[in-house]
């Protein structure tokens, strides 16, 4: 009895946060503004909007490898015949869902309810958010809360749901197949049988080629991104200034929270070692971001799950006089880095979110603002922010909570 009680409160308290996540995400689409272009689809949103019109092998060669979010979304756009307004109301659920399953994983690696609820304030607060209240059409959000309910399986779940779970994920996302990277890896560390963890992974790992076959025979097949495109954006690596927004977006992408993680380098790495299949998980995902061109810090979004466990690893062992302190300086942090009442429009798109766009030409707006001197600022802040937290945030030489 004591058990079910003790389970009650827990799921109590991540319905809160994921509760809290929400009202967030409200109060993010009422403040933030709504894209305008192509009657609020937006650009890739057209395709996602067809896709719900049409069926799933109406989209893009790109667009088709994704259809689960499409698919969830079905059952709203009957009812609402609007695509905006569908992916909209379901944003919400995914807001939702992504974030009390990231409570959960911070519970798991340690975190209380207070860092617990800072972390998924800031999280909520961050561009990976604020993104799809301005821009609804999208499936980032749904696809990211798929990938964390497919890690929380595959870490404590039964094998048959880690098995649904990954295969929903690679149907959501198609880079969801670092799920089986994690998977595998974990097995093996912990010495599970190999014809269990076949049994596990092989059918996302055959489902997500099926799709790919039947969206590379559809129509417009031919511009489909293969590894030598993909390769032809390394030259990218030359520019110092999408070097340095590389690093930014890295650091401070779910805000606060990921600048605090950064601060901490001893004891990511004490924890990285312990597990390594999350090395196996963020590494794929970073490379291919660092190669793939302009979106940048969008492709961080599965991130989310990383970053919350490193920062119960992190901070769950400190004092709470430690935690307030950090607490505090994750939400200032957040809402400097992230501004995230700012009203948004097509050309504050470009320069706050997708600023590579504007120096590479590729923007979408008349006349995008200047780069300079805000970006200048944003680089200033976050580096003397990022050398004070080194300086006061130390980490000390004891083993970091395990989990």
């Amino acid at each position: 009895m004591a058990g079910l009680r003790a389970f009650a409160l827990s799921l109590k308290s991540h319905i809160v946060v994921a509760f809290v996540a929400v009202v967030l995400f409200g109060i993010l689409q009422s403040t933030g503004g709504r894209i305008s272009t192509n009657d609020g689809e937006g650009w890739d949103g057209q395709d996602y909007s067809r896709m719900l019109r049409e069926g799933w092998l109406s989209g893009t060669v790109h667009t088709r490898l994704r259809p689960l979010i499409i698919w969830a979304n079905t059952p709203v756009f009957i009812a609402t015949r609007s695509p905006v307004l569908s992916f909209a109301i379901m944003n919400m659920v995914y807001a939702g869902l992504l974030a009390g399953v990231l409570s959960m994983l911070l519970q798991r690696y340690g975190a209380g309810t207070f860092l617990r609820i800072i972390a998924v304030v800031c999280i909520a607060l961050s561009d990976h958010f604020r993104l799809q209240a301005f821009y609804p059409v999208l499936i980032d959000l749904g696809a990211c809360a798929v990938i964390a309910v497919a890690l929380l399986l595959i870490l404590d779940g039964p094998r048959w749901a880690a098995t649904l779970a990954c295969a929903a994920a690679v149907l959501a996302r198609e880079y969801s197949v670092i799920l089986l990277f994690f998977g595998v890896h974990r097995d093996w560390r912990n010495h599970v049988p190999l014809r269990a963890t076949i049994a596990t992974y092989v059918p996302a790992a055959i489902l997500w080629i099926a799709v790919r076959i039947v969206a590379s025979r559809a129509p417009n097949a031919a511009s489909v991104v293969s590894l030598h495109t993909l390769l032809e954006n390394r030259h990218a690596w030359a520019d110092p200034l999408f070097v340095a927004l590389f690093v930014y977006f890295l650091v401070v992408h779910a805000g606060g929270v990921s600048l605090l993680v950064a601060s901490q380098p001893r004891r990511c790495v004490r924890f990285l070692t312990r597990e390594p299949e999350w090395v196996s998980y963020a590494v794929p995902l970073i490379v291919v971001t660092a190669l793939g061109g302009a979106d940048i810090w969008r492709y961080f979004t599965p991130l989310l799950p990383v970053v919350a466990v490193l920062f119960a690893q992190c901070f769950a062992d400190r004092s709470r006089g430690e935690q307030y302190m950090l607490g505090v300086s994750a939400i200032a942090l957040t809402l400097w880095t992230q501004a995230p009442f700012k009203r948004m429009d097509e050309a504050s798109y470009f320069a706050d979110w997708f600023p590579y766009y504007i120096r590479q030409g590729l923007y979408h707006v008349p006349s995008p603002p200047p780069l300079w001197p805000d970006w200048g600022w944003r680089f200033l802040v976050v580096a003397v922010a990022f050398c004070v937290l080194l300086a006061f945030v130390r980490a000390d030489d004891s083993p970091a909570h395990s989990g």
